[in-house]
């Protein structure tokens, strides 16, 4: 919960990994997704109540969770319900008996983004792994990724080229497109490998 507090105290971001945050916020992290609803602090101001989900286990989203902090920094406090090892999957009913304003989610399973779409949750999926969830998300631009890594190496003036991605993966896909249509471009030809 990162939560603005009267108190001139400073802010202790430990359970974020050193996450800087401004004076005035505490945080506390909340792991069982079905006792989200507890978090808000009775008798306080209301401020934008919003369940974090996301794997903080994994760079990407310990960056999305560093994305977060800084936005608040800027434009919150908002209040926080964080579930720092979101896996995608969550439990039936995990927002039954949610009474905040919005989750910011990584989201595997369809059915949950149907879910979130039926109770009228704003909600933000923030790794991309499927682009057909009805949901507002924000992630990498693959493609461009896959275009940058040609270019570099174009660049450089490599004239063998070789991509090696995962195979069923969307976000490698996207890659694999990038970086060979851009190698095709620059006139070179591209071998293409599948991890198996």
């Amino acid at each position: 919960l990162i939560e603005q507090t009267d108190e001139n105290l400073p802010c202790s971001a430990s359970q974020l990994e050193g996450m800087p945050l401004k004076q005035g916020h505490r945080v506390c992290s909340i792991s069982d997704p079905n006792r989200l609803q507890m978090a808000r602090i009775p008798g306080q101001v209301k401020y934008p109540h919003v369940a974090v989900c996301v794997d903080k286990s994994c760079s990407y989203g310990r960056g999305v969770m560093q994305g977060i902090a800084d936005y608040l920094e800027i434009h919150g406090p908002w209040s926080l319900s964080i579930d720092p090892g979101a896996s995608g999957n969550y439990q039936e009913g995990w927002l039954k008996n949610w009474r905040g304003d919005g989750v910011i989610a990584y989201i595997e399973d369809p059915a949950v983004a149907a879910n979130l779409r039926r109770a009228g949750i704003p909600a933000v999926e923030v790794f991309r792994h499927h682009l057909d969830l009805g949901l507002a998300q924000v992630g990498n631009d693959e493609a461009l990724i896959g275009r940058l890594a040609a270019e570099h190496l174009l660049d450089r003036k490599f004239c063998s080229f070789a991509f090696c991605g995962y195979r069923d993966h969307l976000w490698s896909d996207l890659r694999r497109e990038g970086f060979a249509e851009r190698v095709r471009q620059g006139g070179g030809s591209c071998l293409l490998y599948d991890s198996v």
